[in-house]
């Protein structure tokens, strides 16, 4: 009985460090914010995310063309910043 009691507690154990860890792992896109390569990234989904909800109807055409001119001086912005840095 008493290996069953301590099976269960280093499962236990084990359960509640694999939490922990998920909680201070490096989240992609978190961490990182200010690189020009995420920024590009996620400037670039937010992009087809915009396109999808005006193609869906969510938003109207005035904020569509607004969202979407700022998103497009982001990515310019963020993909300049990347080819300075490569130079």
């Amino acid at each position: 009985m008493e290996i069953v009691y301590v099976t269960m507690a280093g499962l236990t154990a084990a359960s509640i460090a694999y939490l922990f860890m998920a909680f201070f792992s490096d989240v992609p896109g978190l961490a990182s914010e200010g690189k020009p390569e995420d920024i590009s990234g996620r400037t670039a989904a937010n992009l087809k995310e915009l396109d999808f909800d005006y193609a869906a109807g969510k938003l109207s055409k005035d904020d569509y063309e607004s969202a979407h001119q700022q998103a497009v001086a982001e990515l310019a912005l963020s993909l300049k910043a990347k080819q300075e840095k490569s130079q």
